[in-house]
């Protein structure tokens, strides 16, 4: 049935009005079926029965079933059978008669507090009840992603499916951003239930039913996601959640909802936007204030002055400190109130007690003394006490945003800082010899945490190796969002990677957060993100440290993969990850077909256990050749993974790994130097033995040259302890990934070539 999209949406528009009117935000399951029916669906056909001296028993005509299913119409159940609340009858007066007043005595008797409003009368669905002929269809607005819909197991499965299977396996999950047909025919293939309904099981001849139908069921729960979103202007109302649990399989290969539940009101939520143009200002600022740095202490503020000093593009007639007292700090200008600034200063970075913060930054944004704000205190929605306090701050930073100028941008509050390489700033309040931004080849990343501490652990891994281009502390996103920072970097391109540690996004912000990652990602770039709060305890955890909402994890995990975000487990991966793509920025991958080179058996056992979507390839037989050249004499044999064995000298693990990697049949390498034998050169030149890991003969120096030669993504592990850790920075310093465990170097390399997306 092809309705106008107009029209179906003002019928179920009459019937949000009628609930309204009658003071419910939800719908009763025979009104869940009028907008099934308005969209074009399939629903039983019924009768509202809300009294019995309103029976009109001519309408039973409408009902062409000889059984019928009567339920309970009810404001306060939602397991109706539980209470006795659902009676199969002949479709007869007198049978139904005889339901009704049975379902109202057993719900007077089993929930008397619940309200009765009478009973629903509809035929009865012929189905199967078995696994496969029935679904769960849903939809609900995510409190940070808006708009998504659930697919998969209905009926007694659903729990079970949802909770026993694999992390997409019970239930599919997607967000309606980009759900054209394609997508939604993906998604109906992923969760378990798909085998049976494509007829892919033993005793299952055929599909149970054509996949377009479950497509058009997914498209209509789509439009009215979107339609009645909270942020859809165009409708009057919201549908907050919509289930339809079961959708059956009937015997004539018919979808047919045979229960469902619909919640909404008509409020809406808008945001202003935030002019994250002045984002150009925050990271690239020509003229710096610093508000808290004391004169005579090494207090937070008074520490980000002096790295501002003494490593800062920004010109020491540019910089400036606002103090009660002094004429100047650490050489720099101090001024005793905003009125002396000689300049609207491009960044603030205010460091003062939350109830001072909160009448400064009233000023700044009041007189437009400043374009843009690093507010380092803390003190704000992160306490009870500071809720108020924020949502002031807020309340004066969106008005300033409808102004023809844009108003002031505030990063934070309860943040780190930020270091900005493209700009020449750190403001980090942390001494230089705590945490240093050194020279490194990965140049390409921008860390965006909304933890500071993570923040700094991070960095501090990755010195010598990595100096990002932007480390961005963001904490409570009181003004400006992870979303704002995603869109303003990705069209810098300086930047390959984006790896993001997040505790939550805004409200309904997530929408654009998928919009802006999957431009990033259709450019050949990454984005790669750790999200916390994935338990009850972790997200109290998350709100009380940076005032996030953590959500749904499972959600989340879905959505973000939907636009190629790449999410790790933990944080190990997460910087196996970050590590792995910024290396391997200039290495395409081109497929999955991996050589492994070891010198211990174990490794090669694990590897070839945990490939991940890795394959084994197979090795040439020139290859073959050149690998058994270099082989102990009758004790190993060429095949893949190779195990050299311990004795296999420095120049021969080199020439097989070399023969490996320029092998047309491998396209990615894994080489793994247990460097513990001593027939390897693996340690830092020192007395008892000839190591000398600076010679260019040493195992680090010749993968380090094999894997500059080969424009193939190489990785190494090292699997021994620290005395081997000069081994391994030697390598990362010229970067190459090392990884201490052959299932991380394996799991990080699968990642890149599978994940890592060509260039538009």
């Amino acid at each position: 049935m092809d309705i106008p999209a107009a029209s179906r949406f003002d019928r179920i528009d009459r019937t949000f009005e009628k609930a309204l009117a009658e003071g419910r935000r939800f719908l009763y399951e025979f009104e869940v079926y009028w907008v099934l029916l308005s969209m074009g669906l399939n629903a039983p056909s019924q009768v509202y029965i809300p009294q019995l001296e309103a029976f009109d028993p001519d309408s039973l005509a409408l009902i062409r079933t000889p059984e019928v299913v009567v339920k309970v119409v009810s404001p306060h159940i939602a397991h109706k059978s539980d209470v006795g609340g659902v009676r199969f009858a002949r479709n007869t007066v007198e049978d139904v008669i005889r339901a009704y007043r049975s379902i109202r005595d057993a719900v007077r008797e089993n929930l008397p507090e619940a309200g009765f409003h009478g009973v629903m009368v509809a035929e009865k669905i012929a189905f199967r009840q078995t696994f496969g002929h029935e679904v769960l269809a849903a939809l609900k607005q995510d409190p940070f992603f808006g708009p998504v819909v659930t697919f998969g197991a209905g009926g007694l499965f659903t729990e079970f499916f949802a909770k026993e299977f694999t992390a997409g396996k019970g239930l599919a999950v997607r967000s309606t951003f980009g759900l054209d047909r394609n997508a939604i025919r993906e998604m109906i293939r992923q969760p378990a239930i798909c085998q049976p309904l494509a007829g892919h099981v033993r005793g299952v001849p055929r599909p149970l039913v054509e996949e377009d139908q479950l497509v058009e069921l997914l498209e209509a729960l789509r439009d009215l996601a979107d339609r009645y979103s909270p942020r859809n202007p165009e409708s009057r109302f919201t549908i907050h959640e919509m289930e339809l649990n079961p959708v059956v399989v009937t015997e004539d290969r018919r979808l047919v909802a045979v229960d469902g539940l619909l919640r909404f009101d008509d409020e809406k939520i808008s945001e202003t936007p935030r002019p994250i143009a002045k984002i150009e200002k925050l990271l690239r600022p020509r003229s710096v204030l610093v508000a808290g740095a004391s004169e005579r202490k090494k207090n937070p503020g008074r520490i980000i002055l002096d790295n501002l000093v003494a490593d800062s593009s920004v010109a020491r007639e540019h910089l400036y400190v606002l103090h009660p007292e002094a004429a100047s700090v650490a050489g720099v200008k101090a001024v005793k109130s905003l009125d002396e600034l000689p300049e609207r200063v491009d960044l603030a970075v205010v460091s003062v007690p939350a109830e001072a913060a909160l009448p400064l930054l009233e000023d700044m944004v009041v007189r437009r003394a400043v374009e843009s704000v690093i507010l380092i205190s803390g003190g704000f929605a992160e306490t009870e006490e500071g809720r108020e306090r924020e949502a002031r701050l807020r309340e004066i930073l969106a008005k300033s945003h409808v102004t023809p100028d844009g108003g002031v941008v505030v990063n934070g509050g309860n943040c780190l800082g930020i270091y900005s390489r493209s700009g020449g700033y750190n403001t980090f309040f942390l001494p230089p010899w705590k945490v240093d931004f050194v020279e490194a080849r990965g140049e390409n990343v921008a860390l965006i945490s909304q933890s500071g501490a993570y923040l700094v652990a991070q960095t501090s891994n990755f010195e010598r190796t990595i100096r990002p281009r932007y480390a961005i502390s963001f904490g409570n996103q009181i003004d400006l969002t992870v979303n704002d920072y995603l869109e303003y970097l990705k069209d810098d391109p300086e930047v390959d990677v984006f790896a993001i540690y997040l505790e939550g996004f805004r409200p309904y912000a997530g929408r654009r957060f998928l919009e802006a990652a999957r431009e990033v990602v259709a450019g050949g770039r990454a984005v790669i993100m750790f999200k916390a709060g994935r338990t009850a305890e972790g997200t109290a955890a998350a709100a009380s440290h940076t005032a996030a909402m953590a959500g749904d994890f499972e959600v989340a995990r879905e959505v973000l993969a939907q636009v190629g975000v790449i999410h790790a487990e933990t944080l190990n991966t997460f910087e196996d990850y970050l590590k792995t793509f910024s290396f391997l920025k200039d290495r395409p991958p081109l497929g999955n077909r991996v050589g492994i080179v070891s010198n211990a058996g174990f490794e090669c056992t694990v590897a070839a256990d945990r490939l991940f979507d890795l394959e084994l390839a197979r090795f040439s037989a020139e290859t073959k050749a050149r690998i058994q050249a270099n082989l102990p004499r009758a004790i190993v044999t060429a095949k893949n993974p190779l195990d050299t064995t311990p004795v296999t000298p420095t120049a021969n693990f080199l020439e097989i790994v070399r023969a490996v990697t320029e092998d047309e049949e491998v396209d990615c390498v894994i080489a793994s130097p247990l460097p513990c034998t001593p027939a390897l050169n693996t340690l830092p030149k020192g007395e008892g033995h000839d190591d000398d890991i600076t010679r260019e003969d040493s195992v680090p120096n010749g993968l380090i040259r094999i894997a500059r030669e080969t424009r193939k993504p190489l990785v190494v592990c090292v699997d021994s302890g620290r005395l081997y850790d000069p081994m391994v920075t030697l390598m990362e310093v010229a970067g190459v990934p090392v990884f201490r465990r052959i299932d991380r170097a394996t799991q990080a390399l699968s990642t890149y070539v599978t994940r890592r997306a060509p260039p538009a």
